[in-house]
């Protein structure tokens, strides 16, 4: 308890700030299951038991206004138990997310985001990630079409993380979508372009590149892709 709390303390230096217009909203949860399998006449029965407990604090405000950003920032605290054939599983997960949006009330606002997690002492089937910090983090933004100029919309991503047994971040992920629409000669255009990149440490690389373009009116409408 005491590293979810140190993982939370950033959170109430903000919190603390007098001029911070902000809603706080927290969360204690404690959930905890049983199952029983049946197996093949004569094998008996299994049982198992999970316990979970979490503990959540979350921010959003307006650290500079309502016209030039929107902030929220997160942290949770997972800690889970589970029994069954003799056996005793156990894990922890400290987690946090960011995001700052500039320029909300704008006709080009741009937000960044960003988060991650840590899993600490987990063992057998809850031991889903590898050592060290998971992250993930992108940044996004939004034209609305002008009188000469398109809407333009960006998405931009990257998640680094490990698998059990591989080094630290060593997997990563990168996804970019981008799209372009308006109105040309009374016809609504929209083109649109998706790139992925998937790194798997020790399994390879996989890409995948995609684009689309939409003509539309009130009379039909015609897409290439």
């Amino acid at each position: 308890m005491r590293s979810a709390v140190r993982l939370l303390a950033p959170l109430a230096v903000v919190l603390a700030a007098p001029s911070v217009r902000a809603n706080v909203t927290g969360n204690v949860e404690l959930q905890s299951s049983t199952t029983q399998n049946v197996l093949q006449p004569g094998a008996g029965t299994s049982q198992s038991t999970l316990l979970m407990e979490s503990l959540s604090l979350h921010y959003a405000g307006l650290p500079f206004g309502p016209d030039v950003a929107v902030a929220t920032a997160g942290g949770a605290f997972s800690n889970v138990t589970g029994w069954g054939n003799g056996l005793q599983l156990n894990g922890r997960v400290y987690s946090f997310d960011t995001s700052v949006g500039f320029l909300p009330r704008r006709a080009l606002p741009l937000r960044l985001w960003g988060g991650g997690s840590v899993e600490d002492a987990a063992t057998g089937a809850l031991a889903t990630r590898g050592p060290g910090l998971s992250v993930v983090y992108g940044a996004a933004l939004n034209s609305e079409p002008g009188a000469y100029l398109p809407g333009l919309r960006l998405d931009a991503s990257e998640a680094r993380n490990a698998r059990p047994g591989h080094a630290e971040r060593s997997d990563i992920q990168r996804h970019l979508n981008a799209s372009s629409f308006g109105m040309v000669s009374g016809q609504r255009v929209n083109l649109g372009v998706r790139l992925d990149d998937d790194h798997r440490d020790g399994a390879g690389d996989a890409s995948s590149r995609a684009a689309t373009l939409d003509l539309s009116s009130a009379r039909h409408q015609t897409t290439f892709v």
